[in-house]
């Protein structure tokens, strides 16, 4: 579970700086997007620790 959110928060961050950087040419609202892609980041792990205990209990295992 923490490889997936440091790895969703890398991708974010460099998601959000070629976004901006190609569509405006500009990285002024940098903060606003790598916010509020942290508060969806972080509003989704306890789906993402919910599946996984899911599997768990049902003795699945990750591919």
């Amino acid at each position: 579970m923490k490889a997936a959110f440091v790895s969703s928060v890398a991708g974010l961050i460099v998601d959000s700086r070629m976004f901006l950087w190609l569509v405006f040419g500009s990285l002024d609202f940098l903060a606003g997007q790598v916010v509020s892609k942290l508060i969806t980041v972080i509003a989704t792990l306890p789906v993402l620790i919910w599946i996984r205990s899911r599997d768990r209990r049902l003795g699945l295992s990750p591919a």
